[in-house]
């Protein structure tokens, strides 16, 4: 099935100058980084809403998994830069009893780069299945994005119910 993904991305950018006019004194009033992530995190969602409200809810929760998976990875690098540490601490002290040679454990050097490489993958795979079945991806992607949003309001699922079928921006 093909679709016709013709969007006029012309009105984006419109919007987005009319709501930096406004967003950009704001942003400098604000000093505290917090509240400038935030705000700038509704104006993304809000532009994107515009295109089309199941776009907004993906990439929040795209967003979301992406700032859990960081937190893997830092655990899962902290964890192998301790256990590195405590096994060449525990090496040398071997080595100066018994006089054996230290070193550093291949598996605890392995863990830490799976958990990247698994989160990077898996950070990747909505633009991978998409590149390999676009068609399919597209629909999946329209139709359970639009039974999402009625999840959260039935008027925004209205608005998104009259949005032209996308592809999802960003793969």
């Amino acid at each position: 099935m093909k679709f016709s993904l013709d969007y006029n991305s012309t009105e984006y950018f419109i919007d987005l100058l009319s709501l930096l006019v406004l967003l950009l004194p704001v942003y400098y009033l604000l000093r505290c980084s917090l509240a400038r992530r935030v705000l700038l995190i509704f104006a993304g969602l809000l532009l994107l809403s515009y295109i089309a409200p199941r776009l907004g809810f993906w990439f929040l929760v795209y967003w979301i998994c992406i700032f859990i998976m960081q937190r893997f990875v830092a655990r899962a690098v902290a964890w192998q830069e301790l256990k590195t540490t405590t096994h060449k601490t525990l090496s040398e002290d071997s080595a100066a009893n018994h006089g054996a040679g230290g070193g550093s454990s291949p598996s605890v050097m392995k863990a830490g780069d799976f958990v990247f490489w698994l989160c990077l993958v898996l950070s990747l795979l909505p633009m991978i299945i998409w590149k390999i079945y676009t068609d399919e991806f597209t629909q999946f992607f329209n139709l359970a994005g639009n039974r999402a949003v009625e999840m959260l309001s039935y008027r925004l699922w209205e608005v998104d119910l009259a949005r032209n079928i996308i592809m999802p921006l960003g793969l």
